[in-house]
């Protein structure tokens, strides 16, 4: 299975007329959790990401920052239609020892 690149930018303002206002934008909001590490709330840009759901994939490297995090996608939320992604929530894939 492919892993594919996609750059996240942090937010800093949270909330529902923050996050409408990043939809108009062209941006979804998102979260990254999980790996025992605090969460982190994202926006990414929405054609990106129907880019990357339209290979149907799973695992993907989040650069953040210059940071890299590997992540799986565990929830995308769409509005009625199924045109727009409202939020995509995002967990940190576990560390191999």
């Amino acid at each position: 299975m492919a892993t594919f690149k996609l750059q996240a930018q942090l937010r800093d303002r949270l909330g529902k007329r923050s996050s409408n206002k990043l939809r108009k934008e062209g941006w979804v909001p998102a979260v990254l959790y999980g790996g025992g590490e605090e969460n982190l709330h994202l926006r990414v840009l929405e054609k990106e990401v129907k880019k990357i759901l339209a290979e149907k994939a799973q695992e993907l490297l989040l650069e953040i920052e210059g940071k890299k995090h590997e992540a799986l996608v565990q929830e995308v939320q769409w509005d009625t239609f199924a045109e727009r992604i409202l939020h995509l929530d995002f967990l940190r894939k576990p560390r191999e020892n």
